[in-house]
């Protein structure tokens, strides 16, 4: 064959695969069934068979090549080309081939692989006495059947361990009670991962605040949806101690001493019958500590003043009453809230808002155990204000105790013991919480 011959031919080949290409640019596929024509072509033209015409028509028809199969120049012209290209030696038309598909080829679309999804779930598995570890199994499988990896982390994860696993998470599970939630939280505060909680402790605050009482699924679906919502952490200062985060919110006094008496009794999973048994040995002989705390804020009086005295039968005692103070000196309960949720749901912080910057510290004035069985009677039956309590407001709070005194955060003693003085602060914004549906807060005692 002459090489005028073979450039002709040549020339013939690439306007086949020109034609080809326009026919990819029209958004038109190959099927199985034209690839399967397309070999049938190529085997032919191997072999000089007189078929190679009509089987190329029939390619040309079914790739949607403009008037293929008709009685057109166009497929004339094709036929023509393919009559020259059959002269083409074997190697010489797969190498044709392999230049052509290179061309093509580069002018496809690259498929790119996108970063897979992941989330941390890390569960107590001390919590809800083993329910814990049958949730976390649960939640790993719904996060899987939605194309999220889920990573498992020990509850004693390191800092670095579980920065490393939210690198590009969608969230950070909690699987367990406050003690759980309230120590990722402290972990993750400042990053740009959420924290979700499958509750499974005794009274979950966190959760039941946040909405986060759901089922695997659910919870799966809303850390697919990437939304969140940031709220306070709070931290409490202690002099020669280090710092100790809380979510919920941290108090002194009855409640605190029944926690520190359960914890130092405990010897498996905690119920509410472990609480009543240490309330029932407190009740007799526990005297209030006295205090002084500190903080720009507003005062409402009920039946006691601001130093905790009773007021004179004169005197107005409508809770509601608002009168600048910074200061409130009493003996009892001391809470500081930074969300509506508590115990029992006796909520006595009832217009606390965990995203609002600031502490609603609420003072239930007592002397002895049963003045406290008293005051969870009076939270329990009332809905609206509580009449007696002392309640004020502020980013900021500084507490003397007249003695050694128990506190304790988010339901577990706050560790280093009995303290006399401790700064509260709210650090806002600094924990994302992945958001749940429905309105943030829902009627008091919800």
């Amino acid at each position: 064959m002459s090489s005028r011959s073979k450039s002709a031919s040549y020339s013939s080949l690439s306007a086949i695969f020109a034609s080809a290409r326009v026919s990819s640019a029209s958004g038109r596929s190959e099927s199985a069934g034209n690839r399967s024509s397309h070999a049938s072509i190529s085997t032919s033209a191997r072999l000089g068979s007189p078929l190679a015409s009509a089987n190329f028509a029939k390619f040309t028809t079914a790739a949607g090549v403009p008037g293929a199969g008709a009685s057109s120049s166009f497929q004339r012209s094709l036929s023509s080309s393919l009559k020259s290209c059959c002269a083409i030696a074997p190697a010489e038309i797969a190498a044709a081939v392999t230049r052509a598909t290179q061309v093509i080829s580069k002018r496809m679309p690259r498929i790119v692989r996108l970063p897979s999804m992941r989330a941390a779930v890390i569960a107590n598995p001390a919590s809800g006495r083993g329910r814990s570890l049958v949730a976390a199994e649960r939640i790993c499988s719904a996060l899987a059947a939605r194309g999220i990896v889920p990573t498992r982390l020990p509850l004693d994860a390191s800092r670095a361990d579980l920065a490393a696993a939210c690198v590009g998470a969608l969230a950070v599970v909690a699987v367990g009670g406050d003690g759980t939630v309230r120590s990722l939280a402290a972990k993750v505060a400042g990053g740009s991962v959420p924290l979700a909680i499958a509750p499974t402790g005794t009274e979950n605050l966190a959760a039941r605040e946040f909405g986060f009482r759901c089922s695997p699924a659910v919870l799966a679906d809303r850390i697919l949806a990437r939304q969140s919502r940031t709220v306070d952490l709070g931290v409490i200062r202690r002099a020669g101690l280090p710092d100790h985060a809380f979510l919920v919110m941290v108090s002194a006094g009855f409640d605190a001493d029944v926690v520190a008496a359960l914890a130092a009794a405990r010897r498996g999973p905690v119920t509410y019958l472990s609480y009543v048994r240490q309330i029932l040995k407190l009740l007799r002989h526990w005297q209030a500590p006295g205090f002084v705390a500190e903080s720009g804020g507003l005062v409402v009086p009920g039946e006691h003043d601001a130093v905790g005295q009773p007021r004179e039968s004169g005197e107005p005692a409508t809770a509601g009453a608002v009168q600048p103070a910074d200061r409130i000196e009493a003996a009892g309960q001391l809470i500081m809230a930074n969300s509506r949720q508590y115990a029992l749901r006796f909520n006595p912080a009832r217009a606390a808002d965990p995203s609002d910057g600031l502490l609603d510290t609420v003072v239930l004035p007592a002397q002895g155990g049963w003045s406290m069985v008293r005051w969870a009677l009076r939270l329990a039956l009332s809905r609206g204000a509580i009449a007696g309590a002392l309640t004020a407001r502020g980013p900021t709070w500084r507490v003397q105790f007249e003695r050694p005194t128990v506190i304790q955060a988010d339901g577990d003693p706050v560790s280093g013991g009995p303290v006399q003085h401790m700064e509260v602060a709210l650090h806002p914004g600094a924990l994302r919480i992945v958001q749940m549906t429905g309105p943030r807060h829902s009627p008091a005692g919800a």
